[in-house]
């Protein structure tokens, strides 16, 4: 236990210029690395101290603080048992705050405000203010007009002068009893803990002063518009996200954004995929702005988007998550079972009903769906004459740049029917295409071995390559535009296990938490686990099953021996051999 250290998690608030608010959001326990002075989390995790120069400089808004050896822990917090004193050390952190700055000779400045303890005596602050005199002449005094009680002798002008260079936070927030005061109803604000009629009524009675509390007003605004927009608070931002509204809030201030009616946020968007789908950033990002414009032009929606990728990087996992957070419906087609009219298979009308039954028989829903048509490159023919092949792609043909059908639950009998438009859908289509990939990969194989100076990289394909390799018609592939999905190699799925909401060890962890177990997974597990998944060539979809395979014996054992355990940790060892891992007992009191 020597080297492993407890510390605060704490968020980042961009509050304009080069300051910065840190608050609270868990304890973990880890090591640091002594060189970078990197924490690393028991998750693998790692983060950067607030005061790091380079984490203010980067997207990533989260940084460790407060610092502590764990076997010091108990005697720092006056307690007997480590479980006790960790409890208490969270509950002291969660009470503070950080204010950050950036000085322009690259110094990092930061200050710790305990703002439970301030909010106490906030309103007879507030009296304070208005003794003498409310905000207005709080900000004459600030800008040089003489005060008596403050007034300096000659001789520590100078002096004062440069103090006031190098700590301009300090004098603003700790030396400025007002200014402190500020703060914390800076924090009540962003805290929502004022209803919106108090918030209305704040911002009518009280003379902001744009100087001194320009943070506040923006964070009073941002409230106001959250809830009456029906959203439950302001939205802060994860490691590797898109601007925050505070900070998107700062720069249209500077770069007014014009009216777009049905303005959609392709950051909050792509921010929210991100969490679940891993290693695809840019392929997502693609996929969003295309859809955006074809929900923006009738001509673009003529089109459709051919999503290509090996089995398992994310295809169908994309589209339901882009579906989800874009509240519009989704709906899943596979092609192997589609034919054209009068044959034995699924025809095209029957899939049009059952979405239209799934949006609860609201037509208009129906006709904004997402329609996915998964494994799309199986119906690639030679044979122009194939009619479970090149006759539904050219069935398809219609349906991608806008026409009517006569949807219904059986095309035999059509006891009910419904016109179902399909212009204003966003027209999805799915394959592997290995052939494709697989060809321009050994080409650029030979020519590397040719060539030392040229690079491993394969070319993009092109629509020559998916007419040529998959059989796929010239009149369809005219009509999609293709974006492919990153392959997931070892690297890629250790961050999928470690980063993503829905991580089938995030899944474990959990259910282990639910008896009372910390499931903990050492870098030798997690890296045969990403090796055996790559080597099964099922990508992200195997996992579960990979994770399930080596961890259904210390689940049995955790499950039948109810408070036994603390801690279980996984190893190399328990991808090949699952009763092999380390239990930790839990400590009697």
């Amino acid at each position: 236990m020597a080297n492993k250290y407890v510390a605060t998690i704490l968020n980042r608030i961009y509050l304009g210029g080069d300051d910065f608010l840190y608050y609270p959001s868990h304890t973990v326990i880890g090591e640091i690395d002594p060189k970078s002075r990197i924490l690393k989390d028991r998750n693998g995790d790692e983060f950067l101290s607030i005061t790091d120069p380079t984490l203010l400089m980067s997207e990533v808004t989260c940084g460790y603080a407060n610092v502590e050896q764990l076997r010091e822990l108990p005697r720092l917090m006056g307690r007997e048992n480590l479980k006790d004193a960790i409890s208490d050390y969270s509950d002291y952190c969660k009470r503070l705050l950080f204010y950050v700055s950036r000085l322009p000779n690259h110094k990092i400045l930061s200050y710790v405000i305990n703002y439970h303890d301030i909010r106490e005596h906030y309103k007879k602050s507030i009296e304070l203010i208005e003794k003498n005199g409310g905000f207005e002449k709080v900000s004459e005094r600030k800008e040089g007009i003489p005060n008596p009680e403050r007034q300096k002798s000659p001789e520590k002008k100078e002096e004062q002068r440069e103090e006031d260079e190098e700590e301009p936070i300090a004098k603003a927030i700790l030396q400025e009893e007002v200014r402190s005061e500020i703060a914390a109803f800076f924090m009540e604000v962003m805290e929502g803990v004022y209803s919106l009629e108090e918030l209305k009524q704040i911002r009518k009675n009280v003379i902001l002063q744009k100087e001194d509390i320009e943070s506040l007003l923006d964070s009073i605004n941002l409230q106001i518009e959250a809830s009456e927009n029906g959203e439950s608070s302001i939205k802060l931002k994860g490691e590797g996200d898109t601007p925050t509204r505070l900070e998107r809030k700062a720069r249209e201030q500077k770069y007014p954004k014009p009216r777009v009616e049905g303005y959609i946020d392709i950051d909050d968007l792509y921010n929210k995929i991100t969490r679940t789908l891993i290693a695809q950033d840019e392929p997502t990002k693609r996929v969003l702005t295309e859809i955006i414009r074809k929900i923006r032009s009738k001509e673009s929606n003529r089109r459709g988007i051919l999503i290509t990728g090996s089995t398992g990087v994310g295809k169908t996992k994309m589209m339901e998550l882009i579906a989800k957070y874009m509240g519009v419906p989704f709906h899943k087609i596979d092609s192997t079972k589609l034919t054209i009219p009068g044959y034995v298979g699924t025809d095209i009308e029957e899939e049009l009903w059952k979405l239209y039954v799934k949006c609860g028989k609201d037509k208009k829903k129906a006709e904004h769906a997402i329609i996915y048509f998964d494994e799309i490159d199986k119906k690639g023919s030679s044979k122009k004459e194939d009619i479970s092949g090149r006759g539904v792609l050219n069935v398809l043909l219609p349906f991608i740049e806008g026409a009517t059908y006569d949807a219904t639950e059986n095309m035999k009998y059509q006891k009910e029917t419904v016109q179902i438009d399909t212009s204003n859908m966003i027209v999805i289509l799915g394959g592997a295409f290995t052939d494709v990939y697989k060809d321009l990969a050994e080409k650029n194989s030979i020519g590397f071995l040719r060539d030392q100076k040229s690079t491993n990289k394969s070319r993009e394909a092109t629509t020559e390559d998916f007419v040529k390799k998959a059989n796929m018609p010239d009149e369809f592939m005219g009509r999609v535009l293709i974006v492919k999905l990153n392959d997931l190699d070892v690297d890629a799925i250790k961050r999928l296990l470690l980063e993503s909401d829905e991580s089938a060890i995030k899944v474990q962890q959990r259910l282990f938490e639910e008896l009372g177990v910390r499931l903990t997974t050492g870098a030798g597990y997690l890296d045969a686990i990403a090796t055996k998944a790559v080597a099964k060539k099922t990508g992200a979809r195997g996992l579960n099953t990979v994770v399930d395979e080596t961890t259904w014996e210390a689940y049995r054992d955790a499950y039948t021996h109810l408070g036994e355990y603390e801690e279980i940790i996984l190893g190399e060892e328990t991808v090949e051999d699952p009763k092999v891992y380390q239990k930790i007992p839990r400590k009697r009191k």
